[in-house]
């Protein structure tokens, strides 16, 4: 959805269209909505069960106030997907007091290594979010800068379909969940 040339990020879970994919765009969505809507039979269930012990992970050493962009073919009409992708979207103010324990399990997260260190069927990003202090485009090599290029790159690369050889023109949407301490 498109306000003004702007991506609108809409409030409710659009119907899947033909091609079994959501609607272009970004969809905010809560974890029962999330549920009741992909959670559909067993492969579906032991995945989505899978994401949400990362998700209690991540909580307990980022805290209870993080969100994280669903995709992949989870998120779509596929019977029975592999996994779940999601990008959990951290706030840089958590990662300041953090031990090295916590650091490095945000790293295994960070760089889709659920499935092989931690054994989730979860393939898994981080973005640290660092909003630019003021209206001009940061700097490049700032904080600011790489959080406004990887949220860029996560954007376009969920809102198209791929292929087993890159990019394809399609476009698809994906969801943002808001997790706090009901998980």
């Amino acid at each position: 959805m498109y306000f003004n040339g702007i991506r609108k990020v809409a409030d409710v879970i659009p119907s899947l269209g033909e091609d079994g994919f959501l609607p272009r765009g970004r969809y905010h969505a809560t974890i029962p909505e999330v549920e009741g809507t992909f959670v559909t039979n067993s492969v579906r269930s032991s995945i989505w069960e899978d994401w949400k012990r990362l998700c209690k992970l991540v909580g307990a050493v980022a805290g209870t106030d993080f969100s994280v962009w669903l995709g992949g073919s989870f998120i779509s009409s596929k019977v029975q997907p592999g996994d779940i992708d999601s990008v959990f979207l951290i706030r840089r103010e958590v990662l300041i007091d953090m031990t090295q324990e916590q650091h490095d399990l945000l790293s295994i997260v960070g760089s889709a290594r659920t499935k092989d260190v931690l054994g989730l069927n979860v393939d898994s990003y981080t973005i640290t979010i660092d909003y630019p202090t003021d209206a001009s485009f940061p700097q490049e090599g700032t904080n600011a800068f790489k959080f406004i290029s990887y949220r860029g790159y996560w954007d376009n690369l969920w809102a198209s379909c791929r292929g087993d050889h890159g990019m394809i023109g399609d476009s698809r949407g994906y969801l943002e969940v808001i997790v706090d301490d009901s998980i």
